[in-house]
């Protein structure tokens, strides 16, 4: 449904990760039988495309729970009395400089940065918007998993100053809580005991619970099963990071930048210092993972003009080291590339910063493990490799989110849905149809306690 209305004003909202983000404050309207004040317009790249003016006349659309929308401006009604949207310089909440985000792309050897959509307050967790955002996922139930912690206790918190970042939550005592709105004894201790009992979590868990930009709920699962331990994320450089199944250049510089910002340090250091937290599941490289590089494919990551995959492997069969490519003369080159393409690979390591950012790929991929030359264990040494699994009903011992991430450390796909190709099913309390299709179906079904010694079998800790 559309109606329209008139566009009041522009106001700014700073999300978790610093984002400032336009909102639309609206003459209220009713739209599909509900009253519309607000509506989002996503980011000023969006405010650009439709040509909004504070004042003007615009079409808003809401269809079913969706956020209400800004779809176009009536331009025929705009009055003189029109303002440009302009974005804040300093941030609506802490004052903080806003700036517009770059993107980084390589390309033909190149490094080209350009402006990004989105405008961010550089306050971090100064920002006390940023910081109650950040505690609210840190300890939302994909994440930490910290029960009792509702937003309006974590405004509170925030308000009086008790918390400054995640790591304050473990800092804090029996007599601070209590003095909360809404707690009493019995709710007080129990939230001490949910924020006690997350000093172990996942690898995965908390790597998604520190709210890197960009990195969701599957992306944290793939650094954590790939690389297995939090210091090799931390140390893994940009072009390493591509390695990993759908990480891009882009989110890889997030990634990286990240843990580059020394105030993320301090706050991880804290986390995993004194307020005592171990991360679990840490362990080797995996298997797939360090099972993905050769020198053809670094020398394409490296991105030197006119030089493609199949140039990248000429280069890996004539000269068979990263070093050999580096320091081959012009007559070595010509031999093997056509002349474009050696005098472009020759000016590419010409330039000393080109031959030692890849020396530095080359020596993390040994560091890690990872080098073509490497010993490594093969995908298949994965026990569940290639099995998939469904979990059904309760679990008691484990959640079934932490039973899905160890069946997934151990290289299973884990599905919703039963079908002939389920390798086993895991049936709790309160089992279905997905058991009975199952038992149908002749598969598998193991109850918790078999799971349990399943997983300890495969050397997979179990609480």
């Amino acid at each position: 449904m559309e109606e329209l209305t008139e566009l009041l004003d522009v106001e700014f909202q700073v999300g978790r990760t610093g984002a400032v983000t336009p909102v639309a404050r609206l003459k209220p309207v009713k739209v599909a039988g509900v009253m519309v004040a607000n509506a989002t317009l996503h980011n000023m790249d969006e405010v650009a495309r439709l040509g909004l003016m504070i004042g003007d006349t615009v079409i808003i659309r809401r269809a079913g729970d969706v956020i209400p929308q800004v779809v176009q401006v009536v331009v025929e009604r705009r009055p003189e009395s029109a303002r440009p949207v302009q974005v804040p310089q300093t941030c609506p909440v802490c004052g903080s400089h806003v700036e517009r985000t770059q993107l980084i792309k390589r390309s033909k050897g190149k490094e080209t940065v350009t402006e990004g959509a989105v405008y961010r307050c550089v306050g971090r967790l100064a920002c006390g918007a940023q910081l109650k955002q950040a505690i609210i996922h840190y300890v939302s139930r994909r994440a930490m998993d910290i029960e009792g912690l509702g937003d309006k206790t974590i405004e509170q918190l925030v308000d009086e100053k008790l918390i400054g970042s995640p790591a304050d939550l473990y800092k804090l005592k029996y007599e601070q809580i209590i003095d909360l709105e809404g707690f009493a004894e019995i709710s007080s201790n129990k939230l001490l005991k949910a924020i006690a009992d997350s000093r172990q979590p996942t690898l995965a868990r908390f790597i998604y619970a520190l709210g890197i930009p960009d990195v969701g709920e599957e992306t944290a699962k793939v650094l954590a099963r790939s690389l297995a331990s939090l210091d090799r994320v931390k140390q893994a450089l940009p072009e390493v990071l591509t390695y990993l199944p759908d990480v891009g250049l882009e989110v890889a510089y997030e990634i990286h930048s990240f843990f580059e910002d020394e105030h993320n340090r301090n706050v991880i250091d804290a986390l995993l210092g004194e307020c005592g937290l171990q991360l679990q599941d840490q362990g080797e490289l995996g298997a797939e993972f360090a099972a993905s590089t050769t020198l053809e494919g670094l020398i394409d990551k490296l991105h030197i003009p006119s030089v493609g995959p199949g140039a990248a492997q000429k280069l890996a069969d004539r000269f068979g080291t990263l070093e050999a490519i580096i320091s081959a003369d012009w007559l070595d080159m010509r031999q093997t590339l056509p002349e474009k393409q050696a005098k472009s690979v020759r000016d590419f390591f010409d330039d000393s910063a080109h031959a030692e950012r890849a020396r530095a790929i080359e020596a993390q991929l040994k560091d890690f493990g990872m080098h073509w030359r490497s010993e490594k264990k093969t995908v298949e040494g994965l026990p569940l490799a290639g099995q998939t699994w469904v979990l059904t009903g309760s679990l008691e011992r484990m959640s079934r989110d932490v039973a899905k991430e160890k069946l997934e450390s151990l290289g299973a796909k884990v599905s919703g849905s039963v079908s002939a190709k389920t390798h086993t099913v895991v049936a709790g309390p309160g089992a279905g149809s997905k058991l009975t299709k199952a038992n149908e179906l002749g598969l598998t079904v193991l109850d918790e306690d078999a799971l349990l010694k399943r997983l300890t079998e495969l050397g997979v800790t179990v609480d």
